[in-house]
């Protein structure tokens, strides 16, 4: 994502585009190869609607955007071939795997029953809505929710992977108060504040990044954590520091 924003800004974070273009392609052949779709989709999703919400709500934006059109559809065109040679490589097998194919599906020429596209964390996020229905006020407590599955379900250990549905079932009200503070009130008073579409541009991005990563992985990983700080970042345009 800091080389693609780097890319759009007319910036060379390894200060040649050369470089810049062969390591995000790397990187994009990586991801796909990790069978990960949490990770491309919610980085390529967070460019994709950072731009589309500033297309609409900025007219320097649009003519920057119409400006940049030749470089987009390069950028795009290499995207497609990437994805279309990794995908050769696992005999399409990635496709699959996008599409929400199951490898048994594949092998076995029939639908199984499994959750295609949330693996399961639909039954996660259900257990989180009723223990906020039971407990609305104050939430059953403060990393209970494994155990509350736990003895429901006579199942194994399974973390939250959605962290809005975790914080209601764990902290009732007081969670809503906190969702609605932190990732609505905040960013929007933030984003109000800002003049510049590059800065504009970057805390979108980020800001949207976060709220994906916290929708499918919950706070398991590092990523949201870092992703929501660096979207509160400022990018001057001014070369002198003070």
């Amino acid at each position: 994502m800091l080389l693609v924003i780097g890319i759009l800004l007319g910036i060379s974070p390894l200060g040649h585009h050369f470089l810049d273009y062969g390591l995000l392609s790397l990187l994009i052949f990586r991801g796909l190869l990790t069978f990960s779709r949490g990770g491309m989709v919610g980085a390529f999703g967070a460019i994709g609607l950072s731009m589309f919400a500033l297309f609409f709500l900025s007219k320097r934006y649009r003519q920057w955007t119409k400006k940049r059109l030749p470089l987009l559809a390069i950028s795009f065109s290499l995207l497609i071939t990437i994805a279309f040679f990794a995908n050769e490589l696992t005999d399409n097998y990635l496709f699959y795997r996008y599409k929400g194919i199951s490898t048994s599906e594949v092998i076995l020429g029939r639908n199984v029953s499994e959750s295609k596209y949330l693996s399961g964390r639909e039954e996660i996020i259900s257990s989180e809505l009723s223990a906020f229905a039971e407990s609305p006020i104050l939430g059953i407590g403060i990393g209970r929710g494994t155990i509350y599955r736990e003895e429901a379900n006579r199942s194994q250990d399974i973390a939250s992977h959605t962290e809005f549905t975790r914080m209601l079932g764990e902290h009732g009200i007081l969670g809503l108060l906190s969702i609605l503070c932190v990732f609505v009130v905040l960013p929007l008073w933030h984003f109000r504040q800002i003049n510049n579409d590059h800065t504009r541009q970057w805390m979108l991005t980020f800001f949207i990044l976060a709220m994906f990563t916290m929708a499918h992985s919950g706070m398991r990983m590092a990523l949201p954590s870092v992703a929501f700080g660096l979207a509160f970042l400022l990018i001057s345009d001014n070369k002198k520091l003070v």
